[in-house]
């Protein structure tokens, strides 16, 4: 091996490149933004948005329909679509929370600031949650009365997460747009 054969040995590390990520491409400088895993997030946060608002239309619109009668079969079904949609829902939580992480750690500027507000609502929502069931006309008065304030602070817990996740998908979106930019 001549002189020139080992420094460039040396200079490579000597080492193989590292696999690269199906999600992000390969960093040059280690600095490298998270394109596709800002744009895969929006993705899911966009989903996630509009499966919340379907779920506030259907919550509203429940109390009318369920008194319609339903045979054993419909409710088979009913209650076999219901549950893969809160799977997906879980699924696609838990997949926005492990993304926003990363946007997080590896993003800057707009990405790293919708990605936190992203963070900020998921952690939130796991940490701070209400729920009012049954019928509080059971209740005596002073508890009835706790029922209704729970019930407008789960309504306000809703509508702040809603916020926070339009403002980190509106941030998520202006930061891949630079990047875009910048790349072209």
């Amino acid at each position: 091996m001549n002189a020139n054969q080992g420094a460039g040995s040396a200079a490579a590390g000597g080492r193989r490149p590292a696999e690269r990520s199906t999600l992000d491409p390969p960093a040059r400088s280690g600095a490298e933004p998270p394109l596709r895993l800002a744009t895969t997030l929006a993705i899911i946060v966009t989903l996630l948005l509009i499966g919340h608002l379907v779920g506030a239309a259907l919550g509203l619109l429940a109390p009318r329909t369920i008194d319609v009668a339903v045979d054993s079969a419909g409710t088979v079904v009913l209650a076999v679509a219901v549950s893969v949609l809160v799977l997906a829902g879980v699924a696609l939580a838990l997949a926005a929370l492990v993304l926003s992480i990363l946007v997080v750690v590896r993003g800057r500027g707009a990405l790293r600031l919708g990605a936190a507000l992203l963070l900020a609502s998921a952690l939130g929502g796991m940490a701070l949650s209400l729920e009012v069931t049954g019928d509080p006309a059971m209740l005596p008065a002073p508890m009835i009365a706790a029922a209704r304030v729970m019930e407008v602070l789960e309504t306000a817990l809703a509508v702040i997460r809603f916020a926070l996740d339009a403002a980190g998908l509106i941030l998520l979106v202006r930061g891949i747009r630079a990047l875009r930019g910048r790349r072209s």
